[in-house]
């Protein structure tokens, strides 16, 4: 007859196995739905992207039309100059995203699962610096 502590320690060895597996295949699962979801998600980042652009545009203008007083020029020069933070996300984040026109190539679709959370981070960022300059405007409002 065996050792119970021998039968105990070998069930718990299995059950550690099968616990390793099911967490290999749900990171497998997800890293699978990632690349299949690849340019949808990619689309929606650039989308967003698109609509910051718009609003960084704008401000660009109303920075340059001269209507600000100095200080929330200088406020909104800082942020958008050229070496300013919200260029370097703009450039970082367009070192991250495929330069692809349409759908992605089976190598960016691979690395996208990688990619996707950093891009996404980066877009949050300006949409939060997005929000200081409206919040830069509204004073000018006051």
């Amino acid at each position: 007859m065996a050792d119970p502590i021998t039968v105990m320690a070998s069930g718990l060895t299995v059950l550690q196995v099968i616990e390793t597996i099911a967490q290999a295949s749900a990171l497998l699962y997800g890293y699978v739905a990632s690349v299949r979801n690849a340019d949808s998600s990619c689309q929606n980042l650039l989308k967003e992207l698109s609509a910051v652009g718009g609003v960084l545009t704008t401000v660009m203008a109303i920075e340059k039309d001269g209507s600000l007083p100095l200080n929330l020029s200088h406020a909104l020069s800082k942020l958008m100059a050229t070496n300013g933070p919200v260029a370097n996300l703009l450039v970082e984040l367009k070192s991250i995203l495929p330069n692809e026109n349409g759908k992605m190539k089976t190598i960016s679709r691979l690395k996208w699962p990688f990619k996707e959370k950093e891009a996404g981070t980066i877009i949050d960022k300006l949409k939060n610096y997005c929000g200081e300059i409206t919040n830069i405007l509204a004073i000018d409002t006051w």
